[in-house]
């Protein structure tokens, strides 16, 4: 063979091997990124649990996979016991789905707390007393005092295990302090206090009137719950006998300075979307305590709209971040409000009013939902409506009669794009969005709903 032909032979066998190498490395790589240990479907170079067959992904960087994390986009929960939408790591009653708050530390979570914003319980000191009249016969007696809370004897003050000896008008120090924790888990409103000033007899101890009270001997008082404070306080006399006292609380925390820390979380266009917000308290406080008719369908449609705030500050707020993150991505208008219909959707678990406020019917406003993170159709409506509205968007409230005169509330929203079949009013075209369906998206009307609602109300 000439040399020429073996130099060549000698060439196409170097090229041969080098393919074949780099087709084994390839196939090498091919299979090394396809390499899946638990079996889940999901290659190991993707899978933030490649040892765990039932989990892959981890989106809030947490340690916990998304299918067992309750809050996959807050890095900061994971599990929710109690299904209330509050994480266990903040929930101070992770085991009580009514509950998860504590301002006063007193043990009963602030929806049922009487006050909320002190751990209830007062000391009431009898600072010194006089006898100004003869008991009986004697010009002097034998005191002591007794104290007594609901009507029920809890404390003896003496003088040291004896009786004051005391002349009448003379000036006797007593300086005695008794304190008393109201129960915790009390439902009563008051707190009633008796002072008894007693002359030892040997035969029968005389309770000495030391009350300007008709009809009354002894001091009484009452403590109020709510209030945190006492009915009277410094002095008391009555016809025999004058006592100095004064009645201590624990100091009410100002609800002004305290806040309730919530996250929202939720996914749209297949992208998690978290943000946390700061509410005040007493924000909370003045809505959850309004006067207001809380089923204001049986009374007008003004009450009805009235339950939506698009003017509160705590809204706007809500509205100027969905907004932000809208623009962020780019969304036009319909997908925008999509996008706050998925957070309204996914943030308010519904809960029918029976089981969360034990009423046939009971509107929150939109900043009690927020807070609360539950409700029905018509909470999760007049929030949705009233970050709409706070958003620039027009709003109207749907208001339909269902079978068995069940009523239904949702929101209709004008907006260009025609998403939908319009629901015509005033000469503007609304479409449908339903606030409680998490997927449902703006323009689709369930099949249980008539196109034609009951009720339009402006807002």
């Amino acid at each position: 063979m000439k040399k020429g032909s073996v130099a060549i032979i000698t060439t196409l066998f170097i090229i041969i091997v080098v393919f074949i190498g780099c087709l084994n490395l390839e196939t090498l790589s091919i299979n090394q990124n396809n390499v899946d240990s638990d079996g889940d479907g999901t290659p190991d170079r993707i899978d933030a649990f490649p040892e765990n067959h039932d989990e892959w992904i981890d989106s809030d960087g947490d340690g916990i996979g998304d299918n067992k994390d309750a809050f996959p986009n807050n890095p900061n929960e994971w599990k929710d016991s109690d299904g209330d939408k509050i994480g266990d790591n903040s929930d101070a009653f992770p085991n009580d789905p009514s509950e998860w708050s504590d301002i006063d530390s007193d043990g009963v979570g602030d929806n049922s707390d009487k006050n909320p914003y002190v751990d209830l319980s007062f000391d009431i000191t009898i600072d010194r007393f006089i006898l100004t009249r003869r008991v009986d016969l004697l010009r002097w007696a034998q005191i002591y005092f007794e104290i007594s809370i609901n009507g029920e004897k809890k404390e003896k003050i003496d003088n040291n295990g004896k009786n004051w000896d005391v002349w009448l008008n003379q000036d006797q120090k007593v300086d005695y302090t008794f304190s008393y924790d109201i129960p915790d888990k009390t439902e009563d409103l008051y707190t009633d206090i008796t002072v008894i000033m007693m002359d030892y007899d040997l035969f029968k101890d005389d309770i000495i009137d030391i009350s300007n009270e008709p009809n009354e001997k002894s001091l009484f008082l009452r403590f109020d719950h709510v209030k945190n404070t006492v009915s009277k306080n410094d002095v008391t006399e009555g016809s025999q006998g004058k006592i100095w006292f004064t009645v201590g609380a624990k100091q009410k925390i100002d609800p002004s300075t305290k806040i309730y820390s919530r996250t929202y979380s939720w996914r749209f266009n297949n992208k998690p979307w978290s943000f946390s917000a700061e509410i005040p308290i007493a924000t909370y406080e003045q809505y959850r305590d309004s006067s207001v008719n809380r089923m204001p369908q049986s009374v007008s449609n003004n009450a009805m709209r009235s339950f939506v705030t698009k003017n509160e500050k705590v809204i706007q707020n809500f509205a100027n971040k969905l907004i932000s993150f809208a623009k962020n991505e780019g969304y036009d208008s319909i997908t925008t409000a999509n996008f706050i219909l998925s957070f309204v959707q996914n943030n308010v678990v519904y809960k029918s009013d029976i089981a969360t406020k034990k009423q046939e019917e009971y509107w929150r406003f939109p900043v009690e939902t927020l807070i609360e993170k539950q409700g029905d159709c018509e909470d999760a409506s007049v929030l949705f409506a009233s970050i709409m509205e706070a958003s620039g968007y027009d709003a109207v409230l749907l208001f339909y009669i269902l079978d068995n005169e069940i009523g239904h509330l949702s929101v209709g929203i004008n907006v260009d794009g025609n998403p939908g079949l319009p629901i015509s009013y005033n000469g503007k075209n609304y479409y449908y969005c339903e606030t409680t369906n998490p997927g449902n998206i703006v323009g689709e009307i369930p099949r249980s709903i008539p196109f034609v609602p009951s009720e339009i109300i402006e807002v």
